[in-house]
């Protein structure tokens, strides 16, 4: 027996409790570690580095007091966003892959000094992938449509490819019967779509 559905549309239909509050948990996560960071009057080495890193992204003064200032400005995230979304500059990007690769500075590492600090440095990691996979499409794109600019097809390719295609078109017609777009097909008279 089948359920009657619902009348509203899907989009109109309540979402469930644990999907709507995820976003403002991760935010308060967020703002409860941010202040934990600032708290600290004498900072952690990696918590330093991170803060300072963020800062780099953000167009700010790599230092702690910088830091402090841009982890408290309401418009924080929003900034971080922005960077995010018009994507980071290149060299700030192979400044902080660099750093990243480096073994003591891995989230595990920086997670044991601060949850807060690690929470910082994923989102810049997260930011720094997609930056990069956006970079590496952009690549591709411009290695393909470089190859493309080898090929050069005549005119007299275009039709002597057209006339194969015609001629396989009718081959086709006679092995499946007939058919109207197929029997448009000839040697003389080359397909509707050109």
């Amino acid at each position: 027996s089948a359920r009657p559905r619902s009348a509203r549309p899907r989009s109109a239909r309540p979402r469930s409790a644990p999907a709507r509050s995820r976003k403002p948990q991760l935010r308060e996560s967020l703002v409860h570690g941010i202040t934990e960071i600032k708290s600290y009057t004498r900072p952690p080495f990696l918590v330093v580095i991170t803060v300072e890193e963020m800062c780099i992204m953000l167009g700010e003064n790599p230092d702690w007091q910088s830091g402090k200032r841009m982890l408290t400005d309401l418009h924080f995230l929003d900034r971080f966003k922005k960077v995010v979304n018009d994507g980071i500059p290149t060299p700030t990007l192979a400044r902080l892959e660099k750093l990243m690769m480096h073994e003591g500075y891995q989230p595990e590492v920086v997670g044991r000094v601060s949850s807060a600090a690690k929470r910082l440095y994923m989102m810049m990691r997260a930011a720094c992938d997609t930056q990069r996979r956006r970079l590496d499409l952009v690549d591709n794109v411009a290695d393909y449509v470089e190859s493309l600019k080898d090929v050069a097809f005549s005119e007299e390719d275009w039709l002597m490819y057209e006339a194969d295609l015609a001629e396989k078109l009718l081959q086709m017609s006679t092995s499946m019967g007939s058919g109207s777009l197929v029997n448009d097909c000839s040697r003389d008279r080359l397909p509707p779509w050109r």
